[in-house]
């Protein structure tokens, strides 16, 4: 298979298995309503500090294989009782290597600025499934990420977010979402975790530079713990990748900027705090934009 197929396929096939979690819930939605009687289920949420469990009913979406189905769990478990950072700097370098063999480049502005003791919430914008390689050049110590609850079943990645502490959110469902949210709130207290977080909930690369609208989450984490927001700006993939089109040109280049951080107190609303950031941002990406089709015009000269 073609790198550019490769790639392609795979934003393609994590398309396929959102819809297919999505189509699942529903069914069951159905079905419960039908039979009016609870539903019973796995616990969805994959808590940072606790065992996870299964219900009595089995497997939500018993199509896809969930992680706690895996066998030998026990294992990575114990591999799981380390410490998060320790397991970071473990499959980082390998996240790493991987944008190598792609023929990437990948630059980092201000990592000072995650440098931080202190817990903060990390948002950035989500262009494909290029970020997992990516994202690993400004995840700083100590840091947990919030994944929507149907990544659960990417073979490989749901190892890794397993052994990372990931926190998976059923947006399908608001009373598991706001579980998640108090595991959340529970690493940044009692562990001074900080949390990385795609505001814009999808995966979206629009050719005129527009974000998707931001979700409220990682605002109403940084309202309630009063800890800052630290915006991290990923520069465009689409001069070098385009999976609609299965274009993936080798020797790319992105750019990631950390910008200052921002004040959760300084906003009276998680909804102010929001629209703040999302300007912050949005100003970003089309400067580095604006930055990178400059360089790339010089270099074709």
């Amino acid at each position: 298979m073609k790198l550019e197929k490769g790639f392609g396929g795979f934003d393609a096939f994590v398309d396929r298995v959102t819809v297919t979690d999505r189509a699942v819930r529903q069914q069951l939605k159905h079905r419960e309503a039908e039979s009016k009687s609870p539903m019973t289920s796995h616990v969805d949420v994959d808590v940072p500090y606790r065992d996870v469990t299964s219900g009595p009913g089995g497997s939500r979406a018993p199509a896809l294989p969930h992680f706690a189905d895996i066998p030998f769990q026990h294992d990575y478990d114990r591999v799981r009782s380390l410490h998060n950072w320790e397991l970071h700097h473990f499959i980082s370098p390998i996240s790493t290597q991987s944008v190598r063999w792609l023929g990437m480049e990948v630059t980092l502005r201000h990592p000072e600025r995650l440098e931080s003791a202190e817990p903060f919430v990390i948002v950035a914008n989500h262009q494909s499934a290029l970020d997992v390689f990516t994202m690993t050049h400004c995840w700083p110590k100590n840091c947990v990420s919030l994944l929507k609850s149907s990544l659960k079943y990417i073979p490989g990645f749901n190892l890794c977010t397993y052994l990372c502490h990931a926190v998976y959110v059923d947006r399908f469902n608001r009373k598991e979402a706001k579980n998640s949210l108090v595991n959340v709130m529970d690493a940044i207290v009692n562990h001074k975790r900080k949390v990385f977080i795609y505001p814009e909930g999808s995966r979206h690369a629009s050719p005129d530079e527009e974000f998707l609208p931001f979700k409220m989450g990682a605002f109403v984490i940084a309202k309630r713990a009063n800890i800052p927001i630290v915006p991290v700006v990923f520069s465009s993939y689409q001069p070098f990748y385009d999976y609609t089109s299965s274009k993936f040109e080798r020797n790319g280049h992105v750019v990631i900027e950390a910008l200052e951080p921002i004040d959760s107190r300084d906003f009276e609303t998680a909804n102010e705090l929001a629209a703040a950031t999302r300007e912050r941002m949005h100003e970003t990406y089309k400067r580095l934009n604006a930055e990178m089709r400059k360089v790339g015009s010089t270099k074709a000269h």
